[in-house]
C-alpha cells in the first residue's frame, strides 16, 4: 500500500501530464476555463503539479502573474463549497480553484501549498485580502488507510482555520530531513490546543504513522495498523507498557528517575540514562533489570513505536521541535543527553557532574574505563539546552 502511495503522489498518469501540456487553457473574468484566448492565459506550472492534480500560472500579456488555477479536484460537501462560489467551480463531479494574486502574493481564494512545507500533502490555502484565514486539505493518513484510487487522492475532506494568523483548529505539518527516506511531523489542534500528534515516516518500501495522544497519566502512542504502547509518570519515574495489534499486553518496563548524582535506588554499576526536566539533568534506571525482556516480535509489532515510546521522559516532551529533533537524531534510541555504563568492569558512556554555576553541567566521555575524546566531547559548565544542541552534532 505504502509503495503505490508514493507511486500516485509523485507520478502524475502519463497521458493527464501529456493532454495537459499540449492542451492551451484560459480563465474567463468570471473564473470559467476556456480553450478560447482570453486575457489571462493558463501556463502548467511544474512544481507545484504533483499528483493527479494540475497547477497553472494565470498571466496576462505582459507575462504578469494575476491568477492561479488548479484543477482535477474534488471538494467533499462537508466543507461546504457553495459558500465560495467565485473560487471554487465544478466540472461534472470535479471541481477546480481559483486564487488571485497582488503584487505577485496570494490575495483571495485558494493556492497550493509549497512541497517542501509540506511534503506529499494536497493542500490548499484560503487567503482573504492578504490574510490566511483557512486551509483545505485531503487528509493523508486518511486516505492510506483508504482503498488505492484516484477519488481518495484528490479529495479535499479536512479544515484548518486561522485567527490573526494562529491555527485554531486543524493541523500543521512540519517536515523532518531523514537519512534514506522521508518524515514529518503533524500537529493535530482543537480549540487552540494540541489534541494529537502523528509523526509520518515514509521510505521506498515501508511507511508508518504514529500517534502520540496525551492522558491522564502521561502518553498513549499507536502505530496505525501495528501495536502501541502507554507510557504513565509517577513521582519517581515511569513505565513503558507495550501491546500487540490486538491490544494485548506484551512487555512492560518500569524505570526510576533521580536527580543527578542522587544515589538511593540507583545501582551505579547499572546502564543510566540521561534526560532533561526542567532545567535540571536527571537520570533513569531500569527498576529491577530481571524484569527487562527482549523486545517483542511478530508481524505487527513496530521498532520505532518503542523508540518513540522510550524517547518521552516526561510530559514537558508532548512538543513539536522534541519529536522533530526525534526523527532527525535517529530517535535518541538511549536518551537525549546520552547514557552511562559498565562493559567488561569498564566504564563507557557520559559521566555528568554540576558545573561552576548553578545550573550548569560539566560531561566527560569515557570509553573502555578512561576520559576519551577530551577535546570533542569534553563539556564545562553548559546548561541542558546547550548540552542537548552540542550531542546532536557529535557523531
Amino acid at each position: 500500500m505504502y509503495k503505490l502511495l508514493i507511486l500516485f503522489l509523485s507520478i502524475p498518469l502519463f497521458s493527464m501530464a501529456q493532454d495537459d501540456k499540449d492542451e492551451q487553457l484560459y480563465l474567463t473574468a468570471d473564473h470559467e476555463i476556456s480553450k478560447e484566448k482570453t486575457a489571462i492565459k493558463c501556463i502548467l506550472n511544474e512544481d507545484l503539479s504533483v499528483g493527479y492534480v494540475k497547477c497553472y500560472d494565470g498571466i496576462n500579456e505582459n507575462n504578469t502573474l494575476l491568477k492561479q488555477l488548479n484543477k482535477m479536484v474534488h471538494v467533499d460537501d462537508a466543507l461546504k463549497p457553495n459558500q465560495y462560489s467565485n473560487y471554487v467551480k465544478s466540472t461534472g463531479y470535479e471541481q477546480y480553484l481559483v486564487g488571485d494574486f497582488k503584487d505577485g502574493k496570494p490575495y483571495n481564494g485558494f493556492f497550493r501549498a509549497d512541497r517542501k512545507k509540506v511534503n506529499e500533502w494536497l493542500l490548499f490555502d484560503f487567503y482573504k485580502d492578504g490574510v490566511l484565514t483557512m486551509q483545505w486539505y485531503n487528509n493523508l493518513f486518511h486516505t492510506i488507510e483508504s482503498e488505492d484510487n484516484r477519488l481518495n487522492f484528490i479529495t479535499l475532506n479536512s479544515e484548518s482555520t486561522f485567527l490573526n494568523a494562529e491555527l485554531q483548529d486543524g493541523m500543521e505539518i512540519i517536515p523532518a530531513t531523514i537519512k534514506r527516506g522521508a518524515g514529518e511531523v503533524v500537529r493535530f489542534v482543537k480549540d487552540r490546543k494540541t489534541s494529537y500528534i502523528m509523526l509520518g515516516l515514509y521510505a521506498e518500501n515501508y511507511g508508518e504513522m504514529i500517534k502520540i495522544t496525551p492522558d491522564a497519566q502521561g502518553f498513549l502512542i499507536s502505530s496505525v495498523q501495528r501495536s502501541s504502547a502507554k507510557v504513565s509518570f509517577s513521582n519517581n519515574g515511569r513505565k513503558l507498557e507495550y501491546f500487540d495489534n490486538q491490544n494485548k499486553l506484551v512487555n512492560k518496563v518500569e524505570l526510576i528517575h533521580t536527580e543527578l548524582n542522587a544515589t538511593e535506588n540507583i545501582d551505579p554499576k547499572q546502564m543510566i540514562m540521561y534526560f532533561q526536566k526542567g532545567n535540571k539533568i536527571y537520570q533513569e534506571q531500569l527498576k529491577n533489570p530481571k524484569d527487562q525482556k527482549e523486545d517483542p516480535q511478530g508481524k505487527y509489532y513496530s521498532p520505532a513505536l518503542e523508540w518513540v515510546a522510550q524517547a518521552i521522559f516526561s510530559t514537558a516532551d508532548f512538543n513539536i521541535p522534541n519529536f522533530v529533533g526525534l526523527l532527525e537524531n535517529d530517535g535518541w534510541r538511549i536518551g537525549r543527553l546520552g547514557y552511562h555504563t559498565f562493559i567488561d568492569g569498564k566504564e563507557i558512556g557520559l559521566r555528568y557532574r554540576n558545573g561552576d554555576q548553578e545550573g550548569t553541567y560539566s560531561m566527560d566521555f569515557y570509553e573502555k574505563g578512561k576520559i576519551s575524546r577530551a577535546e570533542e566531547l569534553s563539556i564545562k559548565n553548559k546548561t541542558p539546552d546547550q548540552i542537548a544542541e552540542i550531542l546532536k552534532i557529535i557523531k
